[in-house]
């Protein structure tokens, strides 16, 4: 009721975790308007960035399209590629997506409302994929890039990844890819090399992760 007293041209979503039912979606002339931080129509859902990173990709999308009763599957009005850099943390690519989705709006929005900006539909089935846990507890018998990417996940100031070692309770916030050729595997979770300022080194399914925070 309030939204229909108001009578606005335009609603726009930006990080909004509700789905918009139809009777709002029928009232501003300009329509309802979302910014997703995904190259949809794949990673629609409300952690693109986060699952982006864990799934190990090297690029992420930006999207503007117009609402739609379901969750990410309206009209395409701006889409825009940008790369995960490799160190980058859940953290790091989620404000850097927000700050980039406003960049965006900001270049194309007139357009937009004047029309000059003509809608295409999605294209493909795409992919969704839903909430994430709070906490991530590591199973070293995964390969080290599924180990260092949940990491990445997971980095302050969010929970960082948990594990015990030598029977010790331990919050890991960085870890990178160790090669130790000359040694064959030992199974998860093997201390193998403990390095200057205690960094430890690790045993994972496929190689090694050297724990540097």
């Amino acid at each position: 009721r309030k939204v229909l007293d108001i009578e606005p041209d335009i609603i726009l979503s930006i990080y909004y975790r509700k789905i918009f039912p139809q009777k709002l979606i029928n009232i501003p002339k300009f329509g309802c308007i979302n910014i997703h931080p995904s190259k949809l129509p794949n990673y629609r859902g409300p952690v693109p960035t986060a699952w982006a990173i864990e799934n190990g990709e090297e690029e992420f999308g930006i999207t503007i399209h117009y609402m739609d009763c379901s969750i990410d599957t309206g009209d395409i009005l701006v889409q825009k590629v940008y790369p995960i850099f490799d160190d980058e943390t859940g953290y790091e690519l989620y404000t850097r997506a927000m700050k980039l989705g406003s960049e965006l709006l900001n270049n194309n929005y007139d357009a937009i409302v004047s029309g000059k900006i003509v809608a295409r539909p999605q294209v493909g089935e795409g992919s969704y994929y839903g909430k994430k846990t709070g906490k991530y507890t590591i199973d070293w018998k995964k390969s080290v890039s599924e180990i260092r990417n949940l990491i990445r996940v997971h980095a302050k100031p969010f929970n960082p990844a948990e594990t015990i070692l030598f029977n010790r309770y331990f919050l890991i916030n960085n870890a990178e890819r160790y090669d130790l050729p000359e040694k064959p595997l030992q199974g998860g979770g093997i201390i193998v090399r403990i390095l200057p300022e205690n960094q430890l080194v690790v045993s994972c399914a496929d190689g090694y992760l050297k724990i540097t925070d």
